[in-house]
């Protein structure tokens, strides 16, 4: 889920199920133009978003051109804490 301040962003759907950030709640833009800043806040769903964010962005930077843009993710998709790599005798490569 994709909001805009507290509003959120849905996306138009196609018939042939595709579908794009085109058009935005007039409140919304409201708030972006009256303050000069996009409070963006991702709640990670699906892969899809990614290209509804960027769609949202570019919305935005064209059309409002708000000198601020922040983008609030609290879940960071596929984030991994990181380990160390230990070499071990009994890893094998196999291909089926």
């Amino acid at each position: 889920m994709i909001k805009l301040g507290a509003h959120v962003v849905v996306p138009t759907m196609f018939p042939d199920k595709t579908s794009q950030v085109w058009h935005v709640q007039p409140e919304a833009l409201a708030e972006v133009e009256k303050t000069g800043e996009a409070d963006i806040t991702w709640e990670f769903q699906h892969e899809g978003e990614f290209m509804h964010l960027a769609q949202l962005d570019t919305l935005l930077a064209v059309a409002y051109r708000p000198p601020t843009r922040r983008l609030r993710m609290p879940y960071l998709p596929y984030a991994r804490p990181q380990r160390r790599s230990r070499p071990r005798s009994d890893h094998r490569i196999s291909a089926c």
